[in-house]
């Protein structure tokens, strides 16, 4: 017969993994959509798992207005580089890609060691980030090689001079996106299934402009085209 075999996979605390203090200041007055269910999700990536936590906007109001009385604790599991990031929160996990559209950009990631001397720590112990509104727009249309619109196509853009973080979000029925991200300069790329990667395309977002090549565009349409085979 069919074997079942339960796994328990253990929860990081403070007994068995290193404690980071993670401390987010900002102004959230001027973002409408945190997230998924208008929250944000702190995450942890090392070389053996993943650690996360969500926060709703109340709670992470409380946090910035008194952090000493809200704090929020990573607990990393394991010994080596892990990397914490704030990004929006998400429904059903951070790899289902049902991203939402958010007016907010992620800040950079912070990268922490952490090391095993009889206890785990966590070097530095403490990480900050800012979080604030995104006040340009990058919009366009997603279509494939006979002008047939994509839907669901993932659209991302991202610092390439690491100074500021990124977003992305996913084109409509009808393949259109919109992304908000300050100013700035930025890389933007697509993906979508069956479709091979575009080339990124540099951007520059200033006082509600958008510049490809330094001229001026009402709009970044993207064209993908369908591979000429099928591997079956």
């Amino acid at each position: 017969g069919d074997v079942i075999q339960d796994f328990v996979f253990p929860v990081a605390n403070s007994d068995n993994g290193a404690e980071v203090t993670v401390t987010i200041s900002g102004d959230l007055s001027g973002i409408d959509n945190l997230g998924a269910k208008d929250t944000i999700a702190i995450t942890a990536g090392g070389p053996n798992g993943w650690v996360d936590t969500m926060m709703t906007r109340s709670e992470l109001q409380a946090h910035i207005d008194d952090p000493i009385s809200n704090p929020i604790s990573l607990f990393l599991p394991s010994k080596g580089e892990w990397n914490i990031n704030i990004e929006p929160g998400w429904n059903n996990g951070p790899m289902k890609g049902d991203w939402v559209s958010v007016d907010w950009m992620s800040p950079p990631g912070e990268n922490v060691k952490v090391t095993d001397t009889g206890s785990f720590i966590a070097s530095p112990a403490s990480v900050n980030f800012n979080i604030s509104g995104a006040d340009q727009t990058l919009s366009g249309i997603v279509t494939d090689q006979d002008g047939n619109t994509i839907a669901n196509a993932e659209i991302y853009a991202y610092a390439p001079t690491g100074d500021m973080g990124g977003n992305h979000t996913n084109t409509s029925a009808i393949g259109t996106y919109s992304l908000k991200l300050p100013e700035g300069l930025y890389m933007v790329g697509s993906w979508a299934d069956g479709y091979p990667a575009k080339e990124e395309v540099a951007v520059e977002l200033k006082e509600g402009t958008i510049k490809v090549d330094g001229q001026i565009i009402a709009s970044l349409n993207i064209k993908m085209k369908a591979p000429a085979y099928t591997i079956s």
